[in-house]
């Protein structure tokens, strides 16, 4: 694959830079690559979470996200996800390949590492978004819900479990909605998927369960706004007084985060997602044979999935500070816009 304009694209970058030790490819196995992974030194750490590596995904939306370490179960967890999925994808992965005939020397020496003199990448601290419309100022009432990251052990009893999607995840997750006795807390980008939708709404009507849904107040692609406001504007007004809804904070330029906290026989449960509540995120089935680039190819993507279950609800309580935070800042909900 070329650079736009025969310039060199970051993943041209990563590919050149020490081709022994680093490799580009390119998910071949579903319809798309939504999982947001990190895993090192052979599983000794994994991180999963919400965040796309862009800017505006660091520095301007809201996202959540989790690093286990040793002693939290990763090993188990690092064979689930390394050893099976990441590397099942991997073998069916395809190369990113990039000549270097236009490419002059002096750039490749910065590629390398080896640039001398004035040759340099270009800083990007302190860079301001110029086309950011919300300033945070120095007002502290205004001021964003900012956690601290800090390590948090698992209690006596708590477990963790890892599930991948596209297969089984839709099962998986309504199994864990339907098994809420008292609230349910969600935070996330959207939700598009009618059933998801209608399970929410039966909690609430018919297991007098309370949801507490917070919405991202925009999203960028228009089918998926489209839809976002006809489910969420049917949940609001199917769900009676159980299912209380906000927009999240307008000081994100996106609420990109997606997790859920519930109440299960005295315990607490959190799941945390790569992947929004929709149908290519969660579709119907099971089993999803590698279908790529097919026409007849379902929508269906790659995530990644954690839950965490504990007693004394110490992750539990982590992840709902940030929805107790923003909600104080939350508006009425309203139908999503694009910016």
């Amino acid at each position: 694959e070329v650079g736009c304009d025969g310039r060199v694209t970051m993943k041209d970058f990563l590919s050149l830079a020490n081709p022994e030790k680093m490799e580009v490819r390119y998910y071949r196995s579903t319809s798309f690559m939504h999982a947001k992974y990190i895993a090192r030194d052979g599983g000794k750490a994994m991180s999963i979470s919400s965040v796309n590596w862009s800017r505006e995904s660091m520095r301007e939306n809201r996202e959540a996200g989790v690093i286990l370490r040793e002693g939290d179960g990763p090993d188990r967890l690092f064979d689930r996800v390394s050893n099976r999925a990441f590397e099942y994808d991997w073998k069916r992965a395809q190369k990113h390949a990039r000549g270097v005939e236009d490419i002059a020397k002096e750039e490749m020496a910065i590629i390398k590492g080896s640039a001398v003199g004035d040759a340099k990448l270009a800083k990007t601290k302190g860079i301001a978004n110029k086309n950011a419309k919300n300033t945070i100022t120095n007002d502290d009432s205004v001021k964003p819900f900012v956690t601290k990251m800090e390590k948090i052990p698992l209690g006596e009893g708590s477990s963790v479990e890892m599930f991948v999607s596209p297969d089984f995840s839709r099962d998986s997750l309504l199994r864990f909605l339907r098994s809420a006795e008292n609230v349910v807390y969600i935070y996330t980008y959207q939700i598009t998927d009618d059933e998801i939708a209608d399970t929410l709404v039966d909690l609430a009507m018919r297991n007098d369960v309370k949801v507490f849904l917070m919405l991202s107040p925009r999203i960028y692609a228009d089918w998926d706004r489209k839809q976002a406001s006809q489910v969420q504007t049917r949940l609001s007004k199917a769900g009676g007084k159980n299912i209380i809804i906000h927009s999240a904070p307008k000081h994100f330029r996106y609420s990109h985060l997606k997790f859920i906290v519930k109440d299960r026989k005295s315990t607490f449960e959190t799941l945390l997602m790569t992947g929004n509540l929709s149908p290519s995120d969660l579709p119907e089935g099971n089993i999803f044979k590698p279908c790529h680039g097919m026409s007849s190819c379902s929508r269906a993507n790659r995530d990644i999935n954690v839950i965490f279950r504990e007693k004394d609800g110490a992750i539990a309580s982590k992840f709902l500070e940030v929805f107790e935070g923003d909600l104080k800042m939350a508006t009425e909900y309203s139908n999503p816009t694009k910016y």
